[in-house]
């Protein structure tokens, strides 16, 4: 009974070992570390608010707020309905007019595939301090002008593929 028990000891020492050596083959010949533990899925991001507030911006009433990602991250928000595209389009240039570097540029389509408005990602001077604004996206939707900031480009994309728009 003994050699059975010590066979069996030897055979799967002899396995472990074959088994280690194959993977540390295949990890130098393609360059990537295998993976013995189930990969680990990537819980996905969610976004609550954090204060929401209506506004009223020379004569036009609109809403503003901060919204946190699980991550921690912290966005700012507005959206302002305007009288008419034209208006909103002229809100959007203002604001651009300030920004240090333009990005991505494109329109917006509604679900028809029809364009209703554009949208733009800038990045802006940053004051001192840790909390002042220094990347957003911008956009006119119909007669809705609306912007979403947060300190970083990074911070800004990770938003819009979160929020597929």
């Amino acid at each position: 009974m003994a050699f059975v028990i010590l066979t069996f000891l030897l055979v799967a020492i002899v396995i472990s070992i074959c088994l280690t050596a194959y993977r540390d083959a295949l990890e130098s010949a393609t360059g990537q570390e295998l993976a013995l533990a189930p990969p680990q899925i990537e819980e996905k991001r969610t976004y609550k608010p954090a204060m929401h507030a209506q506004v009223l911006s020379k004569g036009h009433r609109g809403c503003i707020g901060t919204i946190e990602s699980s991550n921690g991250i912290i966005y700012s928000w507005s959206r302002i309905p305007y009288r008419s595209h034209k208006g909103a389009t002229r809100v959007l240039n203002r604001e651009l007019a300030q920004a240090v570097e333009i990005g991505k540029r494109g329109p917006l389509f509604d679900e028809t595939g029809k364009i209703v408005g554009g949208e733009v990602i800038a990045t802006f001077a940053v004051d001192e301090g840790p909390s002042y604004i220094s990347a957003k996206v911008l956009w006119t939707r119909g007669a809705d002008f609306g912007d979403v900031a947060s300190s970083s480009i990074k911070n800004i994309l990770t938003y819009l593929e979160d929020h597929q728009r």
